[in-house]
């Protein structure tokens, strides 16, 4: 080959590196361009949240307060279970901190009728009932959570609050003397019983549950309303 012939060969090889070094995205070999579109659809192609992920989502968004973030990731959990109870549930918390009430009570009604052993969804539903003045819808919650636990104190002592509203003492009276034959030792339920007793009109019963609690817990709390009660006794009697 003579020179001439060298120079151009050289001048070629160099024009050949340069467009090698220099190509563009869309003249990549089929095998770069097979890697790299495989490396995007891993990515598309990401796994969806189960519906417990889901509601764990929400709780983690209710739990900063982001609401509508929380409220929409339990949207999605019951679109993918509708059975899922606590999503009902944990959406009528995130409307209770909107005040936004008539949902909050749809809300934990759907989360009963879905699952009716959820108890914390009937609770919350039998207070709400009660708060906004429907005191036959509390009282009908509340059988059910005693049905399902009679010794739970604080069912009892919520049907106690519905009697007591409703001024059936009896039966208020028969829930507190259950506490006390349970928990004979508590002042409170003493202090409760001899209150309700006075309320029904039974003056001497009220001053026995009264002075128990005197003897049960001197140097509580309770002792002082008792004994502040039993004064007012007294002075009624004058």
């Amino acid at each position: 080959m003579g020179r001439n012939g060298k120079g151009w060969f050289l001048l070629f090889a160099l024009i050949f590196l340069i467009s090698c070094a220099h190509t563009s995205p869309e003249a990549e070999s089929p095998r770069k361009r097979g890697k790299a579109r495989k490396g995007e659809h891993q990515v598309k192609a990401k796994k969806p949240l189960t519906a417990e992920e889901e509601l764990k989502q929400g709780d983690h968004h209710l739990a900063r307060g982001e609401v509508m973030g929380a409220v929409i990731h339990y949207q999605n959990a019951l679109e993918k279970d509708p059975s899922l109870a606590k999503a009902h549930l944990q959406m009528a918390k995130a409307y209770g901190k909107q005040r936004r009430m008539g949902l909050y009570e749809k809300e934990l009604q759907e989360a009963v009728k879905v699952d009716p052993e959820l108890a914390e969804a009937r609770y919350l539903l039998a207070s709400w009932y009660f708060t906004s003045g429907r005191n036959k819808e509390a009282l009908a919650e509340s059988e059910v959570l005693i049905k399902s636990d009679p010794e739970n104190e604080k069912y009892r002592l919520f049907r106690v609050m519905i009697y007591d509203a409703t001024k059936d003492y009896k039966k208020a009276i028969e829930d507190l003397g259950y506490l006390v034959k349970v928990h004979p030792q508590k002042a409170q339920y003493l202090l409760s019983l001899g209150a309700m007793y006075r309320r029904a009109g039974d003056e001497k019963k009220a001053r026995k549950y009264l002075q128990k609690v005197k003897e049960v817990a001197p140097k509580s709390f309770e002792a002082k309303m008792a004994e502040e009660m039993l004064q007012e006794g007294k002075e009624k009697k004058k």
